[in-house]
């Protein structure tokens, strides 16, 4: 079978103790059957740790500890587990995070989420377009189906249209978005804050964010506008991102319309809360646009049911 990935795919290296957003802190952490078979067998005073700490209610994952964080991170932000019992008996999600998997009947697309701060810097500070590789495995390949066939050959016709430099970025997002026969609202700042406000939300940062937005008087795009020539680059990165990871057949029954929307909006959302931040100071760091993706993702692209409001929105 064909593996698909992005070419800083294998660049990734997760920060450990130098994370600011710990993804063992404020994140329920399920624990994969093969893993809690293992964590029952250890033995000794680590093994006794381990099984007090553990929830079998629903699905089995860590009890998590004052101001949530995981059981078995220290005081040093490290992991106990990888330190007592090696990297390879981390649990599924905890070695695989932040990577993501879109499965095609011939292929499987790798990718890695933004959720993660260290792969925000590795793909908004890139200036080059994104390429993506391709591996193989043992994997049989099965026949894709018309609708599979359909999605992917958009699919990859949209990334080509948004890495054509030769227009501008707004530009290449209508050509994309008219491909998928998606007229998108233009919504006012206000409007877009109230609407992602009905979604569920679990940083009080991210709300105050989109309070401070749906209360602007003015956000001053024009300058914004002039301003971001200098890393335009980083909204095309996005836009590719979004694409790439929400426009497949299994997840939204190959609906277009709605993954190509989330991609556009998700864009249009971040550029707007950076252009209000930069109407305020008169500047935006690049640490803090990779801070708004990051929250962003956190709290849009991890939460299934907040994707599928947006899809749906879109694509009534």
């Amino acid at each position: 079978m064909k593996i698909i990935f992005p070419d800083y795919y294998e660049s990734f290296r997760c920060t450990a103790a130098a994370c600011r957003h710990n993804c063992c802190i404020g994140w329920e952490i399920d624990i994969d059957e093969e893993s809690l078979a293992y964590y029952r067998s250890v033995g000794g005073e680590f093994g006794r740790r381990l099984k007090k700490n553990i929830s079998r209610r629903g699905t089995p994952h860590f009890i998590l500890g004052e101001n949530e964080r995981c059981p078995f991170l220290n005081g040093g932000n490290l992991c106990d587990i990888y330190a007592e019992l090696g990297e390879e008996h981390l649990c599924g999600i905890c070695s695989d995070h932040p990577r993501f998997r879109n499965f095609f009947s011939g292929s499987t697309e790798l990718g890695l989420g933004l959720c993660c701060e260290a792969v925000c810097e590795l793909l908004m500070s890139r200036e080059e377009p994104m390429r993506f590789l391709f591996a193989e495995d043992d994997e049989p390949e099965e026949a894709a189906d018309e609708l599979e066939k359909d999605v992917l050959k958009s699919k990859y016709e949209i990334l080509g249209i948004l890495q054509d430099r030769g227009l501008p970025l707004a530009e290449r997002m209508e050509k994309a978005l008219e491909l998928c026969g998606v007229r998108m609202p233009r919504l006012r700042p206000a409007e877009l804050a109230r609407f992602f406000l009905s979604l569920e939300r679990l940083d009080g940062e991210w709300t105050k964010l989109l309070e401070g937005l749906k209360e602007a008087e003015h956000i001053d795009f024009t300058g914004y506008e002039r301003y971001a020539g200098a890393f335009d680059y980083e909204y095309e990165q996005l836009a590719v991102y979004f694409v790439y990871r929400h426009f497949g057949a299994e997840m939204y029954e190959g609906c277009k319309a709605g993954a190509m929307g989330l991609a556009a909006l998700s864009v249009y959302l971040l550029y707007t809360l950076a252009a209000a931040e930069f109407t305020r100071k008169g500047k935006i760091s690049a640490e803090h646009r990779r801070e708004l993706a990051r929250m962003y993702s956190a709290e849009i692209e991890y939460s299934r049911e907040n994707v599928d409001k947006i899809v749906k929105n879109i694509a009534s």
